[in-house]
């Protein structure tokens, strides 16, 4: 018979590796995080000695409090695997800390994430006077935990009568109407995030129709290259928007940035000369030359980056404020000793401001992009508990066009597509934490539950352990047989040593390569 199991033990090695030719458990142990390979038979640092049996060892979690009580003690010695036999170990793996992502569903575009222009996936036209449909799907652990079901959510739109001579409507009436009716909806409006992004010049640039109780309302909230150019030797300087310049003609409605701020022309005009440049930061209209301008808050800025000479990112470093719908906001780019880069910035309304073209033709283009947001409850330190619900699932969105009684598969509706797979996040530090308190509790070190009492007796403190940070997970498995086994079955022991880092420990790492390839046992460092 074979019983498949495992005896887990965790180390927290988020402080020095210890590496010495005379240290021993007892005199390295004595930091909290501190950790390092012995020798099995007399605890002194292997110092990368190899063919020899071993411990993995790690400071105790109360390195100074030997004693709970006038009786209780031996808290304060250091945690020690099992004797490891380098022959024995089947496997080392290093698990990565990965950053979670949201799910991202784009209808009516097929591109648009990061710096990727946004693009119309077709050339759909909405009827007037027609009711169009769409289901959207809410999958995963939080909706389960909410619904005790996956949770769905059928949003419609009415076009409106036809007028004279009219046969169709401007296809980002129909977003902003999917948009705000998933808004308004209780059931989902917790799980989504809608943005519309609307074009009328055929897709060269886009602005963004967001919630009216959004915080990005007036900001620049992505910017797209269209153009990479070519033949930088370092990244250009980005400029966003149109900088105000001397003797020049404004209409009334631009806006202008100088010297981080933002202005909007009130009277249109011709600006003064060298030195009328406007500078207030008031809400008094303030004129250069013929040309009045008002404060309207800060300019966007942002940074560029280059693979190779080619300009491939750029970060947005201030989204700056006051940006109005009229027109569009330019981006341009100096020096770097290069050229052709091109781009525009996408600028977030309210979708109440947005206004329908009542003559809709090619050139109007528009899309949904539904992002996932759900976020879970989570509570502090001082009230923490290791049974407390912990969940990082992401939920996973699903979009569909359908007819009025709901059916997608023979309906040929608007295209929807998956900016962004939902993908699980690790090595997070409330995994961390809880996995190191039940070892802990194996060795029978006591970790209250009871806030009150753990205020009491030893603080809120949860080990050091940040549960906002990510962290590494090293683990070693390794076999001790038993050779004679009367119960017939499978007669090895198994244990997963799994050490805690903050980063990677790269001499760690080295050490254990080394006995590894001393062992000949054809194992070597797996990354996850």
């Amino acid at each position: 018979m074979y019983f498949n199991h495992a005896f887990k033990k965790v180390f927290l090695g988020t402080g020095t590796y210890q590496k010495s030719g005379a240290g021993t458990t007892a005199g390295e142990l004595t930091t909290v995080g501190n950790f390092g390979l012995y020798n099995a038979s007399t605890f002194v640092n292997l110092n990368a000695t190899t063919g020899t049996n071993f411990i993995i060892a790690a400071s105790s979690l109360n390195p100074t409090n030997d004693k709970i009580g006038p009786y209780h003690g031996g808290y304060a010695e250091s945690t020690k695997s099992k004797t490891i036999n380098p022959k024995y170990i089947s496997s080392f793996v290093k698990v990565v800390p990965k950053t979670a992502t949201n799910s991202i569903v784009a209808v009516g575009l097929t591109a648009g994430l990061n710096n990727v222009p946004y693009a119309a996936c077709s050339n759909k036209t909405y009827k007037c006077d027609k009711t169009y449909y769409l289901r959207v799907d809410i999958k995963g652990s939080p909706a389960m935990r909410l619904f005790n079901r996956n949770a769905y959510y059928v949003a419609d739109y009415y076009t409106g009568c036809c007028a004279t001579g009219q046969t169709s409507v401007d296809p980002g009436a129909v977003m902003v109407g999917w948009a705000k009716s998933l808004a308004e909806d209780p059931r989902i409006n917790q799980f989504i995030n809608p943005v519309v992004y609307a074009s009328t010049n055929t897709g060269a640039s886009y602005t963004a129709y967001v919630n009216p109780t959004s915080t990005n309302i007036g900001k620049v909230i992505e910017v797209k290259i269209t153009n990479g150019g070519t033949g930088y030797s370092s990244a250009p300087t980005v400029v966003i928007g149109t900088q105000f310049a001397a003797t020049t003609a404004y209409a009334l409605n631009d806006q202008v940035a100088y010297l981080g701020n933002l202005y909007t022309v009130t009277v249109a005009g011709t600006s003064g000369g060298s030195g009328t440049a406007p500078v207030h930061t008031n809400s008094t209209p303030v004129a250069s030359g013929t040309v009045t301008f008002a404060y309207a808050g800060s300019s966007a800025t942002a940074t560029a980056t280059l693979t190779s000479t080619v300009v491939t990112g750029i970060t947005i470093t201030t989204s700056g404020s006051g940006y109005t719908a009229s027109g569009n906001v330019a981006v341009t780019f100096s020096g770097g000793s290069g050229s052709g880069a091109a781009a525009y910035a996408v600028k977030a309304m309210s979708w109440t401001s947005f206004v329908e073209d009542t003559t809709p033709d090619a050139s109007n283009k528009a899309g949904l992009v539904i992002n996932g947001a759900y976020v879970d409850t989570k509570f502090g330190d001082c009230s923490f508990q290791p049974t407390d619900h912990f969940d990082k699932e992401p939920i996973k969105v699903i979009a569909a066009e359908v007819d009025q009684i709901g059916e997608v598969c023979t309906f040929s509706g608007t295209c929807v597509t998956e900016l962004q797979v939902a993908k699980q996040g690790e090595g997070f530090g409330e995994t961390v934490l809880r996995d190191l308190i039940l070892s802990e509790r194996y060795m029978q070190n006591h970790w209250n539950d009871d806030p009150r009492i753990r205020e009491i007796l030893n603080g809120n403190a949860v080990f050091g352990v940040n549960r906002n940070n990510s962290y590494y997970r090293y683990m070693v498995v390794h076999n001790v047989p038993r050779f004679n086994n009367p119960s017939s079955m499978f007669d090895n022991d198994q244990y997963v040593c799994e050490v805690i880092t903050s980063t990677v420990s790269a001499t760690f790492e080295s050490d254990m390569a080394a006995i590894l390839s001393a062992a000949g046992n054809g194992v070597s460092l797996q990354t996850l």
